[in-house]
């Protein structure tokens, strides 16, 4: 009985191993077997749940387990959001990578993506190569949840991917081992030209391994003489600024949308930006001029802004391509 009183105490603690020896026929013994055929039950069901979990979402296979009714065929018919997510240009990526590179690459870019579905109760369904395949619903979401979360993830999901591919990304650089990386946010105003000269500079963002990078200055001075010297990696950007100091007055001097019209008459640009919006500002009579430029030279508008003066530039031009810098990642509802 002591020893019985023994093993009831390790399985309690989590030992699922004690083995109780059956002495006699009494009510003891038929105890002692009885205790030995649970533990050995526990025992297989933590196993089968242990090799469940390598191929199948914890949950999931909790459920199974619980409920083997499940495993019947037939199944139901549910409304849910589906997530798929892969690397594009992947087959030319591993083409330029180690076997161990590849495999440290797709680990590493896997974790970072299923944890924004994990953090929302989504389920990975499966890997596919470099793709992931996620869903989010019953009985882990809620049916009037699903969409909104699967939403929430996605944005999460691209900023995740977006840190990982600046800090995190294995192999990331320059030459034959590198990946492409493209940079949406470079300033070369006067005071970083007189630090770095436009050669050097150049030479420092084709060391760094970049493809194609977004550049605007204050003036546009810098970004022209970078572009003049690299246009298969300068991509041209135009600032609303002459100069420093502007960011929070630019939007209430009336020469701004003529000085930028012209710039876009001779040159060709990508976008608009990066200036600085907040609030009812974006509503100003220059900031609606500088939109209705952007759309006539389908450009992009490179936004340091705020969600209400977000929504504000969609509800002036619904089509606006909009680069929104320094987004801080929260849900916001835009009506």
């Amino acid at each position: 009985m002591r020893r019985l009183l023994m093993g009831i105490r390790d399985v309690r603690g989590g030992d699922l191993d004690p083995h109780v020896q059956v002495r006699s026929r009494d009510e003891v013994g038929e105890l002692s077997t009885a205790f030995n055929e649970m533990t050995a039950g526990l025992k297989a069901k933590e196993q089968i749940k242990s090799i469940f979990g390598h191929y199948l979402d914890p949950r999931i296979a909790d459920q199974l387990i619980a409920r083997p009714d499940l495993t019947e065929p037939g199944g139901d018919r549910r409304e849910m959001t589906i997530f798929f997510s892969d690397i594009a240009g992947f087959t030319q990526i591993s083409e330029t990578l180690t076997a161990s590179a590849l495999v440290d690459l797709i680990n590493a870019y896997l974790t970072a993506m299923s944890g924004p579905i994990e953090a929302e109760n989504g389920v990975v369904d499966k890997f596919i190569g470099d793709a992931i395949m996620a869903f989010l619903g019953p009985p882990f979401v809620r049916d009037s949840e699903h969409a909104v979360r699967g939403l929430a993830q996605t944005v999460v999901s691209q900023f995740a991917l977006t840190m990982w591919l600046l800090i995190g990304a294995p192999a990331v650089g320059a030459g034959e081992q590198g990946l492409r990386l493209y940079d949406a946010h470079i300033h070369y105003s006067h005071d970083a030209g007189q630090q770095l000269p436009p050669r050097q500079a150049i030479a420092v963002l084709r060391d760094a391994g970049l493809q194609r990078a977004f550049v605007s200055s204050s003036s546009d001075e810098g970004t022209q003489k970078l572009f003049a010297i690299a246009p298969d990696l300068v991509v041209p950007v135009l600032r609303p600024y002459r100069r420093r100091g502007e960011t929070s007055t630019w939007f209430e001097d009336d020469t701004v949308p003529a000085m930028l019209a012209g710039l876009m008459a001779n040159d060709r640009y990508a976008g608009i930006g990066e200036f600085h919006i907040f609030g009812e500002s974006a509503d100003s009579a220059v900031m609606r001029a500088v939109v209705k430029l952007a759309s006539k030279h389908r450009a992009f508008l490179h936004a340091h802004a705020d969600a209400d003066a977000v929504r504000r530039l969609f509800a002036q031009d619904a089509d606006a391509v909009i680069l929104w810098a320094q987004l801080v990642l929260r849900c916001i509802a835009v009506a």
